[in-house]
């Protein structure tokens, strides 16, 4: 077997990608919204609840984002949730061009909105 046919096997094991060839976007967005969540959360709810910082890692996933250097903010989402002691075992989407940059959008997408939970919550208390 060769290495494009081990990739999609991969990806449609994954359910990312579907037996047709299809993106299954609705699969990356329900992941990405598992993975953001308690990457903010960690980070919302430090000893500092330093929203600053939060907005300061947002720019940067944006910067790459909007620079299309969706592979560098992967891997940085990666190592951030990997920092928290978390795995996010999703190569798959990384092989993937389309996969990858619907991920990283769903992502900032997921990301902006529990960090605006957070400051609506913030400014209530």
């Amino acid at each position: 077997m060769n290495d494009n046919n081990q990739k999609l096997i991969t990806l449609i094991t994954d359910d990312i990608i579907l037996p047709d060839g299809q993106i299954n976007y609705n699969r990356i967005n329900l992941i990405s919204g598992a993975i953001a969540l308690p990457i903010v959360r960690s980070l919302c709810e430090t000893d500092t609840k330093d929203m600053e910082m939060v907005q300061k890692i947002h720019d940067t996933f944006s910067g790459l984002f909007y620079s299309g250097q969706y592979q560098e903010l992967y891997d940085s989402i990666d190592e951030l949730y990997g920092s928290m002691g978390l795995q996010m075992t999703l190569a798959a989407i990384s092989k993937n061009h389309e996969a990858l940059a619907y991920f990283v959008k769903s992502f900032l997408l997921d990301y902006e909105d529990i960090m605006e939970d957070y400051r609506i919550e913030k400014s209530v208390n």
